[in-house]
């Protein structure tokens, strides 16, 4: 119940054994096929990177990208999504906080400007330098798809990376042929066998580390430590 509270859902986590990275490739493998067209917002490092992956596993990426030290400009977002009246444009993929520049994007604004062009593009966010200490509302924002990893604000060693997945991720994964059988959601229920979870044995010692880490951040309060970070 802490993982869905910590990202301000009511969505389950999934939780991989990897870095970050894992999260970004679950996250493409379980919504998006070969051929589809996915829109970088980059305003440093991360989210280009997040963009090179997406195209090494076979889809095809546009970015827009910030100048340095500054956010994702919504209006561009709401002007490139306007000019793809055919939407093949299958997801917008943006970090949250960028760790190379510490510049943090407007989410809630990105996700008006794409209401604003009517476009049903998938809003994926990378919070894995901000979440724990920057406020995060995945529901009330909007964001179809969260990643998120142990280190950082969560205080627990490299190897576990999260992702939530809302109504219309889950339900991308329906048709998304991009997905192996590690990284596949479906295997990975909390109906199914616990080891399958995991895809295998599960990282017991880091499990034991962030539950631990839940507990002190339950104790101090996501408030209190989003006041404490800002």
């Amino acid at each position: 119940d802490a993982l869905p509270a910590l990202a301000g859902t009511t969505r389950r986590a999934f939780v991989p054994i990897g870095n970050g990275h894992a999260g970004w490739e679950m996250a493409l493998a379980n919504t998006c096929s070969r051929g589809d067209l996915v829109l970088v917002l980059d305003c440093g490092r991360f989210a280009a990177i997040w963009g090179e992956m997406a195209q090494f596993n076979g889809l095809r990426v546009e970015q827009i990208t910030a100048e340095f030290g500054r956010a994702i400009d919504p209006a561009a977002v709401e002007e490139r999504l306007r000019a793809d009246p055919r939407h093949r444009i299958k997801a917008v993929l943006t970090v949250h906080v960028d760790t190379a520049s510490s510049v943090r994007n407007d989410i809630p604004a990105i996700r008006a400007a794409i209401d604003a062009a009517g476009h049903p593009a998938l809003l994926m966010v990378d919070c894995i330098a901000s979440m724990g200490c920057e406020r995060f509302e995945m529901d009330e924002w909007g964001v179809d798809l969260t990643i998120a990893a142990s280190q950082k604000g969560l205080m627990t060693p490299p190897g576990l990376a999260i992702v939530w997945a809302g109504p219309r991720a889950l339900e991308a994964h329906r048709t998304a042929d991009l997905c192996t059988r590690y990284w596949d959601w479906a295997y990975r229920t909390e109906e199914g066998p616990y080891y399958l979870r995991f895809c295998g044995t599960p990282p017991v010692s880091h499990l034991f580390g962030l539950r631990e880490a839940l507990r002190m951040i339950d104790e101090e309060t996501l408030p209190a430590r989003w006041e404490r970070h800002r």
